[in-house]
């Protein structure tokens, strides 16, 4: 029951009709809930944590603890948005999942990690799992990942983070995570989802080249907040060449490239700079598309040759800035 009343108190008008009608007494129940058994105490903390917008604006409600602590964190981001970034240090990764995909998402961090990527997800870093902690592991994030799928859209933990992530605005990456293959976001996660690019780990292809695209991406992410904290241009490492260098790539340059990599220069010789640049951009935006192209183009049969191409051209997406 109480996470019926969860569900439905993540739309504003419920939640409207929750303060004003004073005969449901909404929140003292929800308060009293707390107090209950570990399942309830969640689900009651979580309503409370949805509503603390519109609590801090009631009397009676407004020095309670979540919403007292979400007017100090907005006033001090108005104040000083710069020291409050500053104050996230070398922000980490969060991973926003369905209990159904940990081992996946398990392995996800592990890679991260091991790319030097600081992650933060509820294995190990939850303990008693409140909406305080959840709001301060998000808040101390450069990068939200968030793991989409049905039981995810199900879930009101999930959405709660989602939620949360999404209300400060550009300051933090959010990134979806595809790990049901075939599903298509709809209802609220479809909103947050929008136009970006999904990273594929439902399974279809092969993690480890997925894993390739997102080390990417977060590379790219975090030159963005250290240019942000820094009040620099500078990326955090050397400034990369544009694409459109590597556009006028010469044969030579072409040729050094196969050898470098060990690719059989028979089927790839041919190849261009303004061929490469365009599949890089096909990788990352139409992955079906990618794998029939090299295929068909190159005549790969191999699945060692797939690979090979495959990491030579991620070598190249980190060379090239988009």
């Amino acid at each position: 029951a109480v996470g019926a009343i969860w569900a439905l108190a993540f739309d504003k008008e419920n939640q409207r009709i929750m303060l004003e009608d004073k005969t449901m007494n909404i929140v003292n129940m929800l308060l009293d809930l707390t107090k209950c058994l570990d399942i309830v105490r969640k689900a009651a903390e979580g309503t409370l944590w949805t509503l603390r917008n519109q609590l801090k604006h009631m009397a009676e409600f407004k020095d309670l603890d979540l919403v007292r602590r979400v007017r100090d964190y907005n006033d001090q981001e108005q104040q000083n948005p710069r020291k409050s970034d500053a104050r996230r240090k070398k922000g980490h990764v969060m991973i926003s999942y369905n209990r159904n995909h940990r081992e996946v998402v398990k392995w996800i961090r592990d890679e991260l990690e091991a790319n030097g990527y600081p992650v933060w997800m509820d294995i190990g870093n939850m303990g008693g799992s409140t909406s305080q902690t959840m709001a301060e592991a998000i808040e101390s994030a450069h990068v939200f990942l968030f793991c989409c799928s049905q039981g995810y859209k199900n879930s009101n933990n999930c959405r709660q983070e989602a939620d949360y992530a999404s209300s400060l605005g550009e300051r933090l990456h959010m990134i979806p995570l595809l790990m049901e293959e075939g599903y298509k976001a709809d209802g609220w996660l479809g909103f947050y989802v929008g136009r970006e690019y999904f990273y594929d780990f439902s399974g279809k292809y092969p993690r480890e080249h997925k894993l390739q695209e997102l080390l990417l991406k977060l590379n790219k992410c975090y030159q963005k907040v250290q240019q942000i904290n820094t009040g620099k241009g500078n990326p955090i490492s050397r400034a990369q060449p544009s694409v459109s260098e590597l556009r006028k790539w010469t044969v030579n340059d072409i040729g050094s490239w196969i050898k470098k990599h060990n690719l059989p220069r028979e089927q790839f010789e041919n190849i261009t700079g303004r061929d490469l640049s365009a599949l890089i951009t096909m990788r990352m935006e139409a992955p079906e598309c990618f794998y029939r192209r090299i295929r068909k183009d190159f005549k790969i049969k191999s699945l060692s040759t797939t690979d090979l191409f495959v990491e030579a051209l991620d070598d190249l997406a980190t060379r090239f800035d988009n």
